[in-house]
């Protein structure tokens, strides 16, 4: 996170990292090794300690850097978050929510995603996996819309015969059996934009392009400033727990984000590319 406010990408890996702040290319020769196996090689220790050796000269470069910037305290309210075991507490019978093209489900198929979700969910923490190993969102979405009942009607969805073992396929279908027949009452919904998805589109487009110049400016990473999701959620109407419109976030862009949607800006472009301009100026 530090990282990104000092002007490097979202996704730098460590060697990077290391390589910038300190000039030092670290060894990349055991990085598929099998470190169960003992003893370790002198290598193998080598290449361990070299995942934490540069890290106090990293943390002192880093830090002084920020302080000399004015944006050490920017990561205050982010290392809290990060450090708040509530935030890594999921729900597991809400997961459904968040499946890719859930929107695509009525309510009776919504509640045979809540249960499958669930399911996957759980076994995925059980087995110390990624829930995509267990079931991808696709096949997940793809079974609770064809309202399979059986096994073999599961199986119809593509890759889900590879993916499940008998066992798996038995409580795949029961749950989808358990979330179909679920009394009316209990099917649940999903939470209503408040804007159509044609608008929603055209908006972020625009919203992405003032971050983005936005980011470049703060030699920002434009992921640390303000994530898809995010502007996602403004775009729909949301205010209340997005990051964009909070602290430092809001300061650089956030209120900007809003003025435009607000009809308060305008774009255009000019010579030297993107122009924001206050309505009235």
């Amino acid at each position: 996170v530090a990282a990104t406010l000092l002007g490097h990408t979202q996704q730098i890996g460590y060697g990077p990292l290391v390589h910038s702040l300190c000039g030092v290319n670290l060894k990349k020769s055991d990085s598929f090794t099998d470190w169960s196996r003992r003893p370790l090689s002198d290598s193998q220790l080598e290449y361990a300690a070299d995942d934490v050796v540069y890290l106090p000269k990293m943390y002192r470069i880093m830090r002084e850097r920020l302080e000399a910037k004015g944006r050490l305290s920017w990561l205050d309210n982010d290392f809290a978050a990060m450090a708040d075991p509530a935030n890594y507490v999921s729900d597991a019978s809400e997961r459904f929510r968040r499946l890719k093209r859930v929107g695509q489900l009525n309510r009776r198929q919504l509640s045979a995603a809540r249960e499958v979700a669930c399911w996957r969910e759980l076994t995925a923490q059980d087995r110390n996996v990624p829930r995509k190993w267990v079931l991808t969102d696709e096949q997940v979405v793809e079974a609770c819309r064809r309202e399979s009942r059986t096994i073999d009607e599961l199986f119809m969805v593509r890759g889900v015969r590879e993916k499940l073992c008998t066992r798996d396929a038995r409580a795949v279908a029961a749950a989808l059996v358990r979330g179909l027949d679920a009394p009316v009452e209990k099917w649940p919904e999903l939470d209503k934009c408040l804007k159509s998805e044609p608008n929603v589109d055209a908006e972020l487009d625009l919203m992405e392009a003032i971050v983005r110049l936005r980011a470049k400016e703060n030699d920002i990473a434009m992921q640390t400033l303000a994530s898809h999701g995010d502007l996602a959620k403004v775009a729909r109407g949301y205010r209340e727990g997005v990051d964009v419109l909070r602290g430092w976030r809001r300061a650089i862009v956030g209120e900007e984000l809003l003025d435009l949607l607000a009809g308060r800006i305008t774009l255009s472009l000019g010579p030297a590319g993107l122009v924001v301009t206050k309505m009235g100026s």
